[in-house]
């Protein structure tokens, strides 16, 4: 399970100029609005699989015996703007998007 401060995501909505959705909120649910596939133009708000692929491009992993290691606490840095957030996003896989949900783990913006 990934662990995200609501206040992060609050700066994160400042800095890319959109709302953060959550997903037990019953809000933009229309055909693909949650699919990170979808151009960062055409969105109106942006979820978790986007802030899960913006957090695995930033992370620098270690590798044992083939296998990615993550650690339980992660700092990663707040995008610079938008177009740094979109581009990290696109950069990633939505299938290694699991790589997140299979540890516990903590993320701190900084």
């Amino acid at each position: 399970m990934l662990k995200i401060k609501r206040t992060d995501l609050a700066v994160i909505e400042d800095i890319i100029g959109i709302t953060y959705i959550s997903p037990v909120s019953g809000e933009g649910r229309v055909c693909l609005a949650e699919e990170i596939e979808v151009r960062p133009e055409f969105l109106e708000t942006f979820n978790k699989k986007h802030v899960q692929a913006y957090i695995l491009d930033q992370i620098r992993f270690e590798r044992n015996n083939g296998q990615k290691l993550i650690p339980s606490v992660i700092k990663i840095p707040y995008p610079k703007d938008s177009v740094s957030f979109w581009n990290s996003v696109f950069k990633i896989k939505p299938t290694d998007l699991n790589i997140l949900t299979e540890n516990s783990i903590t993320v701190s913006f900084f």
